[in-house]
């Protein structure tokens, strides 16, 4: 585990001083106290104001869940929200997750082991995208960045094993803790049935792969150019650039009979030398890395035995000194699925309509006083607040909870069991994103968040 202290002009505040006075130190004048007495939990990797506000908030959350779940409280008028419960109640219910153990996952695991050449990726990789397996670059219908009206068509990066591509750059951190996560993946793999040599095998080609791809993925910090993200290709011209990848025919499996004139690629490191990577040669390691993506991403949702194997990798790069208790997974799977629900019951239940109103109303009154004060601005120019006014007037106040929810969620169904009920979540969201290419953006949805 990594520690950073916090220097500046105000000097060195990770050591507590509770006699500091506020002219000398502020932050450790009014911190101190509070850093002497605060113990960071055993399962979070840091602790702060806004975080014990959060453990707060879910402790609340998981009550409440629990309650539903056991009867004691009706369920809140909220469309749908029986299917939170259901899932909160397949997520800790660990008997039946024990007694199922490995078995939910191996038939999926199976499709990935019965590709045995290039020629098979290329043939069923449509199929597999549709199902929530993970393939070596990304497609999602989101907000065009430039015409903000619509929706469009990205080509994106998968995700890496390592939590930044600048992580790979200190390459004995990163042998380290990719060593971790090869480690905990054979385990992991062994568990689930494979043969000790197999597991091996699949691992370190799983990571020798991902280290083929981290050089042609941006970091968080050039993420943060988002000019940079926007390079939109026409749809032929796109195609053409994949030489082995049959990128064309898999585009019209997804895309069914949605029509795209334009790509936009926020990956052009990854979308140029694609073929160096996405192509026979590299086929073994390539289906090594789909299995271990696939059995690291949803292990979790399996055994307890199982969610103790793949934690070691979190704790190496986070920190984390423990696993979560099955109650707080339970919450925390609930909310990454259906966590829309989960906010809206909260906002309605804490916050309230009326208290979200004045909220809104406030909000209202300082846009019309600040375009006012735009108005009558003597010092910036006109074209400046003609601009500044234009960007005003387009601002959609949000506040609380959202009033309309996507139409996917009336589409989701779930399954008999923990596994089989994420993996219908995942597909049924993956299928819904795709039909929103010719679509205008809605901006009454909100961006997916949870208490």
């Amino acid at each position: 585990m990594k520690h950073f202290n916090i220097r500046g002009g105000i000097g060195d505040v990770t050591v507590p001083n509770t006699k500091t006075r506020p002219q000398d130190n502020l932050y450790l004048a009014i911190n101190s106290n509070w850093m002497e007495k605060t113990q960071i939990p055993a399962d979070q990797p840091y602790i702060g104001g806004f975080r014990e506000l959060d453990i707060k908030v879910k402790k609340q959350l998981r009550k409440d869940l629990a309650d539903f779940m056991n009867g004691k409280k009706a369920l809140p008028q909220i469309a749908n929200f029986d299917k939170v419960v259901k899932l909160y109640e397949q997520a800790a219910n660990m008997k039946t997750r024990n007694d199922l153990g490995a078995k939910p996952i191996k038939k999926d695991l199976q499709r990935l082991l019965e590709l045995q050449s290039f020629a098979d990726l290329n043939e069923q990789a449509a199929q597999l995208f549709k199902q929530d397996f993970k393939l070596p670059f990304a497609f999602e219908v989101d907000q065009d960045l430039k015409d903000t009206d619509q929706n469009a068509f990205y080509f994106a990066a998968p995700g890496l094993v390592l939590p930044d591509a600048s992580s790979y750059q200190n390459k004995d951190n990163a042998k380290k803790l990719l060593g971790v996560f090869a480690k905990q993946m054979k385990h992991v793999l062994e568990l689930i049935g494979f043969g000790e040599d197999d597991s091996e095998m699949y691992a370190e080609q799983a990571v020798a792969f991902d280290q083929k791809l981290a050089p042609l993925i941006k970091s968080q910090e050039e993420n943060n150019d988002f000019a940079a993200m926007y390079n939109p290709y026409y749809l032929k011209d796109f195609v053409n650039q994949f030489k082995e990848f049959e990128m064309g025919n898999f585009l019209n499996q997804i895309l069914a009979k949605q029509k795209v004139d334009k790509i936009i690629v926020t990956e052009p490191k990854l979308f140029e030398h694609i073929n160096e990577v996405v192509n026979d040669a590299h086929f073994a390691e390539l289906k090594s890395w789909m299995i271990v993506k696939f059995a690291y991403g949803y292990a979790n949702y399996l055994s307890r035995e199982l969610r103790e194997a793949n934690f070691p990798y979190s704790q190496a790069v986070y920190g984390i000194q423990e696993l979560s208790s099955s109650a707080k997974q339970a919450y925390g799977i609930t909310a990454d699925e259906l966590g829309e629900f989960v906010g809206v019951y909260y906002g309605k239940n804490y916050f309230g309509d009326k208290a979200k109103k004045d909220v809104e109303q406030m909000t209202y009154h300082m846009i019309s006083v600040y375009n006012e004060r735009l108005k009558n601005n003597d010092w910036l120019s006109e074209a400046t607040k003609k601009e500044a006014l234009k960007k005003l007037s387009t601002l959609k106040v949000k506040i609380g909870y959202p009033t309309k929810l996507p139409e996917v969620y009336d589409q989701i169904t779930l399954g008999n069991n923990l596994y089989d009920s994420i993996r219908k979540i995942r597909q049924t969201k993956q299928a819904f994103n795709i039909t929103k290419l010719n679509q205008k953006f809605d901006r009454q949805l909100w961006a997916e968040d949870m208490p």
